[in-house]
C-alpha cells in the first residue's frame, strides 16, 4: 500500500485543489494562523481495497499563504501519539511570516530537534507570495506546463504593475513566443528548465529570456555551402512587432 495527496495550487485564481489517498493532511499557513486541510476529500491508502474512491476538494489560496506538503515521517514516531507529532509540527511554524528556506529549518527543528527517525523525512514548502513586486525571477521546466505557468503568473505580475489590458496581451504573447524559441532551438525540444526575468524600469518592462542552450553560427544551404547565422535573427518573426526594442542577447539569453 502507498498514502498520496494530489495537490494543485492556482495562486492566479486563489484556488487550491487537492485529493488525499490516507496521506497526512496538506497544512496551510494563512495570515490568520495555520490550518490542516482535512475534508471529505480523504480517502483509504492506494492498494488498500480493489475498487476505491476518491473526491477533490477546493479551498481559497489566500494572496501571501504558504502550503506545506510532508511524509509521515514527520510527525509519527515509535512511542509518541500521532497527535503529538501533529502538534509539534503546529507550534514549529507559529512565526508564519518566516521565508521558505528558514521556515523548512524551523520545521525540521521543532519536529524532530536532534533526533533521527525510523522513516523516510520529506516535506515541500510552497509559498504565494501577496504582491510579486517590481521584479520577479521564474524558473520553469521547458514544456507545455511551463509555458502555462509562465503565462498565468506574467499576466498577474503585470496586472500588479497597472499594464493596460492591451499591452498585458501583448508583453504575454511576445514573452510566450521567445520563450518557445529557446526551447525549440536552444533545448532542441527537451525539458531542460528555462529562465525568465521580469523587471520594471523607468516605466518601462524589461524581460530577458535565458535558456541553457547554445547557439549553432552556421548551417547548411541547400547547395552545400555553408550560411552564418545571426543569433538576433532566430524567432524574430514570431514576437509582435508591438514590442518596441529587441536587443540581440548574447549566446543563452534571447
Amino acid at each position: 500500500m502507498a498514502t498520496v495527496v494530489m495537490l494543485v495550487l492556482d495562486p492566479s485564481h486563489n484556488r487550491l485543489t487537492w485529493a488525499n489517498a490516507g496521506h497526512p493532511p496538506p497544512l496551510v499557513i494563512e495570515p490568520d494562523g495555520p490550518r490542516y486541510l482535512e475534508h471529505r476529500a480523504g480517502g483509504v491508502p492506494l492498494g488498500a481495497i480493489e475498487d476505491p474512491s476518491y473526491v477533490e476538494a477546493e479551498a481559497e489560496l489566500l494572496p501571501g499563504s504558504t502550503v506545506i506538503l510532508y511524509t509521515d515521517g514527520l510527525v509519527e514516531h515509535p512511542g509518541r501519539p500521532l497527535a503529538e507529532g501533529f502538534d509539534r509540527l503546529l507550534a514549529a511554524i507559529e512565526h508564519g511570516s518566516l521565508e521558505p528556506e528558514e521556515l523548512c529549518e524551523a520545521i525540521l527543528g521543532g519536529t524532530l530537534g536532534g533526533a533521527t527517525s525510523a522513516d523516510d523525512v520529506t516535506f515541500i514548502v510552497a509559498n504565494a507570495p501577496a504582491a510579486l513586486g517590481g521584479r520577479l525571477s521564474l524558473s520553469l521546466p521547458g514544456e507545455m506546463e511551463g509555458l502555462a505557468s509562465l503565462r498565468q503568473m506574467l499576466r498577474r505580475w503585470l496586472a500588479e504593475n497597472a499594464a493596460e489590458p492591451d499591452e498585458v496581451a501583448a508583453v504575454t504573447m511576445a514573452t510566450n513566443e521567445a520563450v518557445e524559441n529557446a526551447i525549440e532551438h536552444g533545448h532542441r525540444l527537451s525539458p531542460e528548465p528555462f529562465h525568465v526575468e521580469l523587471e520594471v524600469v523607468d516605466g518601462e518592462v524589461v524581460v530577458t529570456v535565458r535558456d541553457r542552450g547554445r547557439w549553432q553560427n552556421h548551417r547548411k544551404a541547400k547547395g552545400g555551402s555553408v550560411k552564418k547565422l545571426d543569433p538576433s535573427e532566430r524567432g524574430r518573426a514570431a514576437i509582435p512587432a508591438r514590442t518596441e526594442t529587441l536587443a540581440s542577447p548574447p549566446r543563452s539569453r534571447r
